[in-house]
């Protein structure tokens, strides 16, 4: 019996398809046992930035997490972790870099709007971190960081009564420094 076209098409496409079944089976596993133990080098980085950081090793906390942004690049918490350690050695320009790329990946991580917010407070950029930290309390209005990050930001900008408004919050929340900050604005306006 002899074949038709369409059974010939049939017969390469089924043989195309096992092909590519074939290839998918040799090289899925190799990619997906380096895509595992890629992503357990960074979980393990990030684990030791958790613990760094957690006794207030900011320096080797540094160290871990940009061994993970290393390893794994694609990773938004990491950057943002990672802005959270320069905000607190002063090195806003790079802080707000790693925020920048956190909420290039993730444009939903509030702490990486957060973290931007405090490398621009840093940076003397007030109305853009009021802004940032408006968008983080406008889906977190008890973010303790982001009502005390606006209260300085007010304050810079000489807004007292908004600064105040804030400060007493973060205060109330037990910011320290922000009950510091209310004494110092009491002082300026003379009682």
């Amino acid at each position: 019996m002899p074949v038709t076209a369409t059974e010939v098409k049939s017969n390469n496409m089924r043989v195309f398809i096992a092909s590519m079944i074939i290839v998918a089976l040799i090289l899925l596993p190799g990619y997906m046992i380096h895509s595992l133990v890629k992503n357990g080098k960074a979980r393990n980085s990030w684990e030791r930035y958790l613990e760094y950081t957690g006794v207030g090793n900011d320096i080797m906390g540094l160290v871990a997490v940009t061994e993970a942004i290393d390893i794994d690049g694609r990773n938004a918490e990491y950057y943002s972790a990672r802005a959270a350690i320069l905000n607190e050695m002063e090195e806003y320009n790079e802080a707000l870099l790693d925020a920048n790329e956190a909420l290039r990946l993730d444009p939903t991580l509030n702490e990486a709007y957060y973290n931007r917010g405090m490398a621009r407070l840093g940076l003397g950029q007030y109305d853009n971190a009021i802004a940032e930290f408006e968008t983080v309390l406008g889906s977190d209005p008890v973010h303790t960081g982001a009502i005390y990050g606006r209260g300085e930001a007010y304050f810079m900008l000489e807004l007292y009564n908004k600064a105040l408004e804030d400060l007493e919050k973060a205060c109330n929340l037990g910011i320290p420094e922000a009950c510091d900050r209310i004494d110092e604005i009491l002082e300026i306006r003379g009682g």
